[in-house]
């Protein structure tokens, strides 16, 4: 098939209107598959985690007990989504897309209601409750509105676990354009054992040579382990004892905040520090532990948050 060069123009701008689209969207954020995305809205703010705690709402505020007249904690893997819709865009319409976009998925809508009608109870007391969970952008409090916005909850119920969403349209009274739309979906499922005992170090350092541990922690800038590492200290101990023969280099890893040379010489410090716990208070023979500092040199993560930059301070084991 052949382009003329008007064609392969129009396919050049409609490529980099594309571009520009997504290019407003906060680095990382992702629209959710359930939920889906409003043409034209870009990511505000983004948050996702493994496992965590969701207030699900699914009735209004009660003005006699003075709470949301149905709420239930969920729990599962959560995503909050911030977007912000372009100006010249009807509230009403874009409420109703994120709705039947959940209809559409196979979602049940059990909750929904509008400050225009009344039917969320008080207001304000309403909007209290959602906004806590809710990834507000800074400063969140001028675009959105106590007083103007519509919210509904829904549920989709299935045999490996529930998914629970809730969608959040507002618009400031005294600035009507843009929209803005918080997204909340949680995957119902059980949270992840993540403690690291001596097996589990064993079983990694066989497969890959090496574990990273975020149980042993440390004061900002400081090399002195907190006593609520000696959990992390015993278990790295056991696996020395319980396997005589291996030798380990303990690596230190920091985040990217300061110089190089700061890094390199905080996380050296901080490897001696496990390497000398390991000796003086497990007994563990120094001939089979070195201790070395990475600096940020091998993240793991970005360091342009500080979700990122919390995976990248770690201390690793690594087999001689």
């Amino acid at each position: 098939m052949r382009i003329n060069n008007c064609g392969l123009m129009f396919l050049l701008l409609a490529c980099a209107c594309c571009t520009a689209t997504r290019a407003a969207d906060i680095k990382g954020g992702k629209d959710d598959p359930y939920a889906g995305r409003y043409e034209g809205s870009e990511i505000r703010v983004y948050k996702s985690f493994e496992f965590d705690e969701f207030p699900f709402i699914s009735g209004p505020f009660s003005a006699t007990d003075g709470r949301i007249g149905s709420m239930q904690t969920v729990q599962g893997k959560l995503t909050l989504i911030g977007y912000r819709i372009p100006a010249g865009t009807s509230f009403v319409q874009v409420a109703r897309n994120f709705r039947l976009r959940l209809e559409q998925q196979g979602f049940k809508v059990g909750f929904e209601c509008d400050t225009a009608k009344g039917d969320c109870g008080s207001a304000l007391d309403f909007a209290e409750q959602i906004r806590k969970p809710t990834p507000l952008p800074e400063p969140g409090q001028y675009e959105w509105d106590r007083f103007n916005y519509r919210f509904l909850s829904a549920t989709l119920e299935r045999p490996e676990g529930n998914l629970y969403a809730t969608v959040w349209v507002t618009k400031n009274s005294n600035n009507p354009e843009p929209v803005f739309v918080y997204v909340s979906v949680l995957e119902q499922q059980p949270m992840a054992y993540k403690m690291i005992d001596a097996a589990k170090m064993a079983s990694e350092i066989v497969q890959a040579g090496h574990i990273a541990l975020y149980g042993i922690h440390f004061d900002t800038d400081r090399a002195d382990i907190k006593p609520e590492s000696k959990p992390t200290l015993k278990e790295i101990a056991e696996l020395l004892h319980q396997h005589p023969d291996l030798k380990l280099v303990i690596v230190g890893h920091t985040d990217n905040q300061g110089t190089l040379d700061y890094n390199m010489d905080l996380s050296n410090r901080r490897a001696r520090a496990v390497r000398d716990a390991l000796v003086k208070q497990y007994g563990i023979a120094t001939a089979r532990l070195s201790a070395w500092g990475a600096g940020y040199l091998a993240p793991v993560a970005s360091n342009k948050n500080e979700e990122g930059r919390a995976k990248n301070r770690r201390v690793e084991l690594v087999e001689q």
